[in-house]
């Protein structure tokens, strides 16, 4: 197994967003279990929200259509699995199954239900914080259900082996469910003005593809990002830290701000997947049913506007 490399933080210029090193020395020894800590690695996880397997340069499609150099760094110093396929593409099913390290059919989790991810059921945060590892959260979790105030449930996440905790709801769930990112658009008089955009996106077009009315330094991964970096300057213990940073973006609505809204022209957008003909002619259950009527039909002009915005989500959440 190779060893792990330091690396030294880079700051790009569009976005007061850093991504610190992803395996940096602890600063002091530490005995656990007979042996001294003091070579364990920190450990960073970046995480985003529907990101495409393609929604990055090092994809390596010759047409690369988002620009993420920071993605990019790390992939080429590091090892990329580009054959890696998801369990499910349903987002808590993925969830849960990331946490526990089992398949849908061993959690009984098949769809995005009212679940919450049993304490008592083993999973990697209890892992590493047992290896001594001061374990963090900053963002979005999913492993409960997003409902009330999340500053409330923080003792769940306690139990689950995050010893310090941040969470979010995911951009949707963020006009309902209260948070410290919540409260502070709240104190900033902004909160009502995000609940009434989604409102009026939700109503009359969700899929539209506009600015948010939050400014670009209190959009809510740029939050995510800025709250674990100032968590990891301050950081002083002997312990070696594994801090988890999962970003909301850059799931729908499509709302990235300025200057990102306004990055990529539309125009210039990949055409969108097509859907493979049905040859025998027969139902396809579920997927005619969540395809034909739950989702709306798009336009060319609606499509290439959706991917500009998404793409400037996702360099976003890079810088």
């Amino acid at each position: 197994m190779p060893q792990p490399k330091t690396t030294r933080t880079r700051t790009t210029t569009r976005v007061p967003l850093r991504k610190e090193a992803e395996c940096l020395p602890s600063k002091g020894p530490r005995r656990q279990g007979g042996q001294t800590m003091a070579n364990s690695p920190n450990i960073l996880f970046l995480m985003t929200d529907q990101q495409r397997w393609d929604a990055m340069s090092a994809a390596g499609t010759g047409d690369a259509w988002v620009n993420t150099p920071n993605l990019d760094r790390i992939a080429a110093e590091g090892m990329r699995f580009s054959r890696c396929v998801t369990t499910t593409p349903i987002c808590i099913p993925a969830r849960v199954t990331l946490a526990t390290g089992r398949y849908p059919h061993n959690t009984s989790v098949w769809n995005n239900v009212e679940y919450t991810l049993p304490t008592d059921m083993p999973n990697w945060m209890q892992t590493l914080k047992g290896l001594g590892y001061r374990t963090s959260l900053f963002g979005k979790t999913h492993l409960h259900p997003h409902r009330g105030d999340l500053r409330e449930r923080e003792h769940l996440l306690h139990g689950y082996g995050l010893d310090d905790v941040n969470e979010i709801g995911g951009p949707r769930a963020s006009a309902a469910v209260g948070s410290h990112m919540t409260a502070m658009w709240e104190e900033l008089g902004l909160l009502e003005a995000y609940r009434a955009d989604f409102r009026e996106r939700f109503a009359n077009k969700a899929h539209v593809a506009r600015p948010s009315v939050l400014p670009l330094e209190h959009y809510a991964d740029v939050y995510v990002g800025q709250q674990a970096k100032s968590y990891l300057e301050q950081y002083e213990r002997d312990q070696p830290w594994f801090c988890w940073v999962s970003f909301g973006g850059p799931h729908e609505p499509w709302d990235a701000p300025e200057p990102y809204a306004s990055m990529y022209d539309p125009a210039q957008m990949p055409a969108p997947v097509e859907r493979p003909a049905n040859a025998n002619g027969r139902p396809e259950g579920w997927l005619d049913f969540y395809m034909d009527r739950s989702s709306p039909h798009f336009d060319e002009g609606d499509i290439g506007a959706m991917r500009a915005n998404y793409a400037g989500n996702v360099t976003l959440i890079d810088d």
